[in-house]
């Protein structure tokens, strides 16, 4: 079947001749399907080889593998061992209705070998492909065998392409191709011990007597009558008012105290001896109060009372520069 899926991927272009030959000598040192080379060298997604799967093996195709079913039941396991899982490369899935076992296969498996599990089984079966990984996983699922790394790797790379993308299930045109003889000589259903049907016993529901409620008659309380309590008017008493005496407060004399007066010594003033100077008598020129100079006048009116001592300053430096401008002050 290999051989089929290869030429039906080349001759619709979906893989390139190159990456086939890289996919068939990945094959030959690996082993495995054509499907997981193919995966491995990302030549083509899963949802994309899906339904190739399909055609070529000419099988309805199941994407999610055992998770799309239902896990075989304990008697299913007791009559197809892990031995013959390997033989024929096929896993056990969900036992159908009507007494037909779903079994998961490879792309490489062949109808001869599908009728041989039949006629071992004296069942009939419906055979479902799958991807190699998902094959190892529903091994793995069923009967506890470890997963190898190299389809581990694949199972994590299909959750991903999930994500991204939504894998659709490819749509099986007739009727689902089964395997075996009707006439079997034996059914896993024929196997299986009948239970006996115990009805369930109903007891009858008895609805709890509900006592009516008599509400109290509550009688309507009379309130007395509260006469009003006049208060006796109390006239205020008016005391009569007692002016306070006022006597006249008498300040006592008080009679100042003399005190002696002491008269201050008078030393006799000794005027000192002048001795006439030989020489020309000068007498003192008399100033009269009424004249004013010049430069009183100006002193009264620039260093008069009231003016700092900054101006005094600077007038006086400039009556002085007009008085003698050809002399330069020091």
């Amino acid at each position: 079947m290999s051989k089929r899926l290869r030429s039906l991927l080349l001759e619709e272009g979906v893989v390139s001749a190159l990456r086939m030959a890289q996919a068939l000598d990945l094959q030959s040192r690996r082993r495995g399907c054509l499907d997981t080379c193919l995966l491995e060298l990302r030549a083509i997604d899963e949802p994309s080889l899906l339904p190739y799967l399909s055609r070529a093996a000419e099988l309805p195709v199941l994407a999610d593998g055992l998770l799309g079913t239902q896990r075989p039941l304990p008697e299913v396991l007791a009559l197809f061992p892990l031995t013959l899982a390997a033989r024929f490369s096929a896993v056990p899935a969900q036992l159908l209705s009507d007494g037909v076992l779903q079994v998961l296969v490879t792309v490489d498996a062949e109808a001869s070998e599908l009728e041989t599990l039949s006629h071992i089984l004296a069942y009939r079966i419906e055979p479902w492909v799958v991807c190699e990984f998902r094959h190892h996983e529903a091994l793995s699922l069923c009967f506890g065998q470890a997963l190898p790394a190299r389809f581990a790797e694949l199972l994590v790379q299909s959750q991903r392409t999930r994500q991204r993308r939504a894998v659709p299930v490819p749509l099986w045109k007739g009727h689902l191709p089964r395997f075996g003889s009707l006439d079997a000589p034996r059914t896993l259903l024929a196997q299986r011990p009948t239970e006996p049907i115990v009805e369930p016993v109903v007891e009858p529901i008895v609805e709890p007597i509900v006592e009516p409620i008599v509400e109290p008659v509550v009688e309507p309380v009379v309130e007395p009558v509260v006469e009003p309590v006049v208060e006796p008017v109390v006239e205020p008493s008016v005391e009569p008012s007692v002016e306070p005496s006022v006597e006249p407060v008498v300040e006592p004399s008080v009679e100042p105290s003399m005190e002696p007066v002491v008269e201050p010594s008078v030393e006799p003033v000794v005027e000192p001896s002048v001795e006439p100077s030989v020489g020309p008598s000068v007498e003192p020129a008399v100033r009269d109060p009424e004249v004013v100079t010049v430069k009183e006048h100006l002193r009264r009116q620039y260093y008069g009372p009231g003016r700092s001592l900054v101006r005094w300053i600077t007038v006086k430096s400039y009556s002085h520069r007009r008085a003698a401008p050809g002399k330069k002050s020091s």
